[in-house]
């Protein structure tokens, strides 16, 4: 089974996960007494994120209905992914020694795999555990070169959180405040995210002061997945099924936004 297909699982009804058989492109099928309901609550959305090549045939034996899918390339265009800090700059640290830098650059990662098996271009600001300058400011003055040169026409800036209450948890996605377009990327990635976490009840925030957002021409959001300093999320975000499931829902939540 291939890396998106084990992503992917959590979000299906698992008594009719053995049916399925896709990945990016390949073949879908329901067996035939429950073709209308499954279809129904199924492949409508499976639609919105991928082309049938050809109606639903019904097998000889009429024992089942397949089709042909793959994935829709028309919708993601030129992305820049950021992973946030990196090298001399760790971003957050958790208390058992878990640092921002590395999670950030692995869901990042995850979501450039998902992106360009759909057919976009992804740049990144980081490929590894380096930085774009020794110093902070030049840093991100390096990595708002990189989105605003290239002609790109999303930003997706890839963080994680803390707080001093241990109890504080939950992704949020951030947008500047004057940008309706981001307002609608930062919506809809939020929506997605708390598709992991039926507890989490954050919404996407705007904001005036964060520097990549305010400089950046295009729209851009900052995704913090969740907070280092809550013991917990901690432990799930340095989980790799866990990673994935982030960056799948990101990746989901730009889909969204692009069919919107």
């Amino acid at each position: 089974m291939n890396d998106l297909y084990e992503t992917i699982k959590p979000f299906l009804n698992k008594t009719i996960l053995s049916k399925y058989k896709f990945g990016f492109a390949g073949e879908v099928y329901i067996e035939a007494d429950k073709f209308e309901e499954e279809y129904n609550q199924y492949f409508l959305i499976l639609e919105k994120y991928f082309s049938l090549k050809k109606p639903f045939y019904c097998n000889r034996n009429h024992t089942y209905y397949s089709t042909d899918i793959s994935e829709t390339t028309d919708l993601i265009k030129n992305i820049v992914i950021d992973a946030g800090h990196g090298d001399w700059d760790p971003g957050k640290v958790a208390k058992d020694g878990t640092l921002e830098k590395d999670i950030n650059l692995q869901i990042s990662k995850y979501l450039q795999g998902y992106l360009e098996q759909s057919g976009g271009f992804v740049l990144t600001t980081r490929i590894d555990d380096t930085a774009l300058s020794n110093k902070k400011r030049e840093d991100l003055k390096e990595r708002k070169n990189i989105a605003n040169n290239e002609n790109v026409d999303l930003l997706v800036s890839i963080h994680q959180n803390s707080f001093p209450k241990e109890n504080v948890k939950g992704a949020q996605v951030f947008y500047y405040e004057s940008s309706e377009e981001s307002k609608k990327l930062a919506e809809c990635v939020q929506n997605r995210l708390k598709e992991i976490d039926n507890t989490n009840n954050r919404v996407a925030k705007e904001n005036k002061d964060y520097y990549l957002l305010k400089q950046t021409a295009m729209p851009s959001i900052i995704v913090e997945c969740g907070f280092l300093s809550n013991t917990e999320e901690n432990n799930k975000l340095k989980n790799e099924e866990y990673q994935k499931k982030i960056a799948w829902a990101i990746y989901l939540g730009i889909l969204d936004y692009y069919n919107n």
